[in-house]
């Protein structure tokens, strides 16, 4: 456990300090993200009473459908982060530093390409593993969402490169792995923070490619100090992954981390 004797320890207050030397531990975590997802049940259970969900599936990828995805992705993401700064940066009157918005050095920026080879062996060597295992993956839920339209592809641009690499690193890296590396060290706050990073995705199908991807980003922040590498790192990933869909309609191997 690492030990805060005065504030200036912090990570965000002091230079020296390391992600992970934070305030707030894994209890605090998982009593955010209790809070969080009770709080995410109410409201689809009231919506469910209300008459006003959809049934899965039941509709064919359209524009609207994909506005309605991006909407939900920000109103979910911002929920859960809500909740994450109540029981961190708002507790212990921390800026945003703490969390890991920081300025990007020379290292952070290095680490930029490095994170992102990295990400990819990692990708091909767990798809493998788990294709050998139990067969190709399929494709990700959420990419039937958009249509290959356009308006599909910018929107879901929008929610690939710019909503999910802000609030997922946010909220997985700046809170959670630093929450679990408070109490646990910063090697099973990651192994924590990359399972719940991968059930997040409510597929179980991708479960291992995105483990191993939620432990590269866990690296990449805690090498780099900076949560601006991560957001850097997981939006080229996103954003190649894209630019395959829209070109050829498919992901052929990259599986998006959407939250």
């Amino acid at each position: 456990m690492i030990s805060l004797e005065t504030t200036d320890q912090v990570f965000g207050v002091s230079p020296e300090a390391r992600p992970g030397n934070v305030p707030w531990n894994a209890a605090a975590a998982f009593l955010a993200l209790g809070v969080a997802i009770a709080g995410l049940l109410l409201f689809v259970v009231t919506l469910g009473l209300l008459g006003a969900t959809a049934t899965p599936g039941s509709e064919s990828a359209t524009s609207s459908l994909a506005l309605s995805a991006l909407v939900s992705t920000v109103v979910v993401d911002s929920w859960f982060v809500g909740v994450a700064w109540w029981h961190s940066l708002r507790r212990f009157a921390l800026s945003a530093a703490s969390w890991g918005f920081r300025r990007l050095g020379r290292r952070a920026l290095l680490m930029v390409p490095v994170g992102l080879a990295v990400a990819y062996v990692a990708l091909v060597i767990s798809t493998s593993v788990y294709t050998r295992l139990f067969g190709p993956p399929p494709e990700q839920n959420i990419v039937k969402d958009f249509p290959h339209t356009g308006v599909g592809v910018a929107l879901f641009a929008l929610t690939a490169v710019v909503v999910a690499p802000v609030f997922e690193e946010t909220l997985f890296r700046g809170f959670l792995f630093q929450g679990f590396a408070r109490s646990w060290g910063p090697v099973l706050g990651a192994v924590a923070s990359a399972a719940l990073f991968a059930l997040a995705h409510q597929q179980l199908s991708v479960f291992v490619p995105f483990f191993a991807l939620g432990l590269v980003l866990a690296w990449v922040f805690y090498r780099s100090g900076s949560l601006w590498t991560n957001i850097v790192v997981h939006a080229s990933f996103n954003g190649i992954s894209v630019l395959a869909w829209a070109a050829f309609g498919v992901v052929p191997l990259v599986r998006l981390p959407l939250l």
